[in-house]
């Protein structure tokens, strides 16, 4: 009996073990160098080196502009070792599609499709990122970026699909609770590493007068200084992420964000 009684302590042991090494680190900031845009963003990165960034367009919240698009989003101050894979462990040299889901644009033509995500990449700002999801495969687009419904006449129609987090409500946003709300993207790396050090760029497009900005957290390596910070939502906001969403199967909390784009930046 007592060999059987140390058999689930040693399985309740390899179970810790496997996800002792699964960490995560949120920035909720607002900021930008052309102009100011507000985002949340979760990177976590599972015991299988799977990276998943959790992101929430809040745009249209803190005086921020509400039709701001998200087309890309980066780590960087990553150390050297770290790089996408597309399988194994040896570096991709060529962008790597992601799995991606979440709440969509009830208004698209089509669904949109997932992110690529790249090593070493620029996507404005000249700050090279060390890892890079984006709406295309070797540029930044409107099309499949990452929009709020605060301001939706404000964002562009046509042909652009665009997933869509319920910042303002539910309102033009297709499986609002479907993830909290929020839109995720996922991929795999080397190794994994210390998130403590990493940065975060968010690039946005669609804004005011057809401009694009990029909000990034850290000194960048071309010597920036960081232009986005940490920010408290405002208390509409608050609110919105108390009082949740009730879906068809029944209650899910949500949380809210906005956004806008035009073009490529």
């Amino acid at each position: 009996m007592r060999k059987l009684a140390i058999l689930p302590a040693l399985l309740c042991a390899v179970c810790f073990a496997s996800t002792a090494s699964a960490q995560s680190r949120t920035w909720t900031v607002c900021g930008g160098n052309t102009f100011a845009t507000c985002a949340s963003v979760t990177v976590s990165v599972s015991g299988t080196n799977l990276v998943t960034m959790t992101v929430m367009n809040l745009s249209g919240t803190s005086g921020t502009y509400g039709g701001t698009v998200f087309t890309g989003i980066g780590l960087y101050n990553l150390p050297s070792s770290v790089c996408l894979v597309s399988s194994g462990t040896t570096c991709a040299t060529s962008p790597v599609q992601s799995t991606m889901s979440g709440p969509t644009r009830t208004s698209n033509t089509g669904s949109p499709t997932a992110w690529w995500v790249q090593n070493d990449k620029q996507i404005g700002g000249g700050v090279l990122l060390d890892l890079v999801g984006q709406t295309g495969k070797n540029n930044s687009t409107i099309n499949e970026g990452i929009a709020s419904n605060c301001l939706p006449n404000a964002l562009p129609g046509g042909k652009n699909n665009l997933w869509m987090n319920p910042t303002c409500g539910t309102a033009g946003v297709t499986n609002p609770t479907l993830n909290g709300g929020s839109v995720t993207f996922s991929f795999h790396v080397n190794q994994s590493w210390n998130l403590a050090s990493a940065q975060l760029l968010v690039k946005g497009q669609n804004g005011p007068n057809g401009q694009s900005t990029q909000c990034f957290t850290g000194t960048t390596p071309n010597g920036q200084p960081a232009n986005c910070f940490s920010t408290v939502p405002e208390p509409t906001s608050l609110a919105l992420f108390a009082s949740g969403l009730v879906g068809l199967s029944g209650a899910g909390l949500l949380r809210r964000r906005r956004g806008r784009d035009v073009g490529n930046g």
